[in-house]
């Protein structure tokens, strides 16, 4: 019985673009880009969360890492230098009006890890 109350609950957090703490009363851009949506928040540092919003069924690492780099610079006008994360959540570094983009975190349990050159 208890299932049958879970599954609707879990259901409706799906697809959810909720950010994490530390980004929560961040700006927030919506963008597009390899066919794909993200909700992408930035701090003043020029460390920033994108979420990918749109539904794929298991999208390549590659396609996505690429999808939310062009979309973040679009929409924010910052070079991405940075990004980790997976599928859904990528953190990103970056370079905003000449400022340098945040450090880097330690590379372990990424999924999706890249530097710009």
């Amino acid at each position: 019985m208890r299932l049958y109350l879970i599954i609707p609950i879990l259901m409706s957090l799906m697809g959810c673009d909720s950010p994490s703490l530390k980004y929560r009363n961040a700006p927030e851009y919506q963008a597009q880009a390899g066919g794909m949506t993200f909700t992408i928040r930035v701090l003043p540092d020029g460390s920033a969360q994108a979420i990918r919003t749109s539904r794929h069924a298991w999208p390549r690492y590659d396609a996505v890492a690429g999808a939310v780099r062009q979309a973040t610079q679009q929409a924010t006008g910052c070079r991405v230098v940075w990004g980790r994360g997976d599928p859904s959540v990528i953190n990103l570094g970056l370079s905003c009006r000449g400022r340098p983009a945040p450090p880097r975190p330690d590379k372990k349990r990424a999924v999706i890890y890249f530097v710009s050159e």
